[in-house]
């Protein structure tokens, strides 16, 4: 999925080509652990880099900027995570080549997301979503048929494709943000569209005079967003805290490109004829 004015967020594919003991146990470990616990430890994760972004990265587009890195550190942190999270998710369902194997991990990735949205972790829910929308896994009709068979997995599906629909301006997304109660990760990715319209759609002064409203409208967003980092989650310690770190030990910063993950998904599920 392609967000609007967020390049940032754009899917990287992670190398499918992966094998070996190491590839099959952390798979086996996806599949033995609960998946509320999973949800636990990726929002665990995700609220330390969101709570670490300055609000000063919010100012100036700083996270499009020539020196981003320098500018917007945690923003780019939690960009990098979105995408090797999404990423991770379609190495795991491409990685099954046996349609019962598909539908198990997919169904299984699904409940992750939708505890990971009962959680408010809505960054993880755009995450799993923007993985499940790629081409090369939408496009597995028998995989989805299969999960889709299951009146658990559609309904919590449906619910998760609700909240990240991007119609309306993300409507939906942005009505259960007004009436939520904190602790939540939100998906920057909205306010940073919005900053951006803000930035580019409005003068930083008029007749030689600050435009205030400008500076007031950006204000409010970075305001709200620092609201939510200050009310951390209180999830007790896990036990199995090694074997979570190790399911994403897979997340890769070098990407095969899309055309080679698509050619994956063709061979794990071929084109009808």
């Amino acid at each position: 999925m392609g967000w609007p004015l967020l390049q940032m967020f754009s899917f990287t594919s992670i190398n499918v080509e992966t094998s070996g003991e190491d590839t099959a146990a952390e798979y086996d470990r996806l599949e033995v652990l609960d998946a509320k616990r999973i949800a636990h430890y990726l929002t665990m994760n995700e609220f330390r880099l969101f709570s670490a972004i300055d609000q000063r990265e919010f100012l100036g587009k700083a996270w499009q900027s020539g020196q981003k890195a320098r500018d917007a550190p945690h923003i780019v942190a939690i960009t990098d995570w979105f995408n090797k999270v999404s990423s991770w998710v379609v190495q795991h369902i491409l990685e099954r080549p046996l349609l019962r194997e598909r539908r198990r991990v997919l169904t299984k990735l699904i409940d992750i997301a939708w505890f990971c949205k009962e959680m408010n972790n809505f960054n993880a829910v755009f995450e799993f979503t923007s993985a499940f929308d790629n081409a090369a896994i939408s496009r597995l009709k028998k995989t989805w048929a299969e999960v889709e068979a299951s009146s658990t997995s559609s309904k919590r599906l449906e619910e998760l494709r609700e909240l990240t629909v991007s119609d309306k301006n993300f409507k939906e997304f942005k009505e259960r943000l007004r009436n939520i109660n904190p602790p939540c990760i939100p998906f920057i990715g909205v306010f940073l569209t919005h900053l951006t319209f803000i930035e580019d759609g409005q003068p930083d002064s008029i007749d030689g005079l600050v435009y205030f409203t400008k500076r007031r409208q950006a204000g409010e967003i970075i305001k709200r967003l620092h609201l939510f980092q200050q009310v951390p989650y209180k999830f007790e310690p896990d036990d199995h805290s090694l074997e979570m770190h190790a399911i994403f030990s897979s997340m890769q910063d070098e990407q095969p490109t899309d055309a080679e993950i698509f050619a994956r998904s063709l061979q794990v599920e071929p084109r009808e004829t």
